[in-house]
């Protein structure tokens, strides 16, 4: 299993890392960041402006559902997931299809931890 998560260095940074046979490793988006963040909550954003920032559109092949976005009653096809945070899709129609209006309907949370087989 994996154990992705902001974990603090010895040197009282934070980083995003992943655990695996309790060997942590440092990982995107912080693989390239050698200075760290100040805070955990810090590292958990820089995580989720990645995940958002590599948001996919899936398109549901036999069905359709309602938009996520809370005002809108339109029916899709189509979606965004993100690989990283959110896998399973989230409909969006045409009109609110884009990374602000996924950021509203999945917004950040501090203490995020993902525990994954991938």
């Amino acid at each position: 299993m994996n154990y992705y998560e902001a974990r603090q260095r010895t040197d009282g940074r934070w980083d995003w890392t992943v655990m695996n046979n309790e060997i942590v490793s440092r990982v995107e988006p912080c693989i390239d960041h050698e200075d760290g963040h100040a805070t955990k909550e810090e590292a958990e954003r820089h995580f989720y402006e990645h995940a958002v920032s590599t948001l996919r559109e899936d398109t549901f092949s036999d069905a359709q559902e309602v938009c996520a976005h809370p005002e809108c009653n339109r029916w899709t096809q189509k979606a965004l997931s993100s690989r990283l945070l959110y896998p399973m899709p989230t409909p969006l129609c045409d009109e609110h299809r884009n990374a602000d209006v996924f950021r509203g309907v999945r917004p950040f949370y501090k203490n995020i931890v993902i525990v994954s087989s991938w």
